[in-house]
């Protein structure tokens, strides 16, 4: 089974500022914006977008962050691996 990039996630601490500027830089636009989650894209059918969610304090490498295979799946659908 072939796999497919859904969103590449970014781990941020100013949530809003990062997804602003790359909006800016990409011609982008927000999607979909939560308190722990803002996603952003070229557009709601894009093929690939971008998650910004906060840095987890402590522990390596900040935050488990996870890529999978798009399965149909919506961009509201950034998820974190279980702690």
């Amino acid at each position: 089974m072939p796999v497919r990039l859904h969103h590449i996630v970014v781990d941020a601490h100013d949530l809003p500022g990062l997804a602003r500027f790359w909006t800016q830089a990409l011609g982008w636009r927000v999607l979909s914006e939560r308190e722990h989650e803002i996603v952003i894209g070229a557009d709601e059918n894009a093929p690939v977008g971008m998650c910004f969610m906060p840095v987890r304090r402590g522990g390596p490498g900040g935050s488990a962050t996870a890529a999978r295979r798009d399965r149909g799946s919506r961009y509201r659908d950034c998820y974190r691996l279980p702690e």
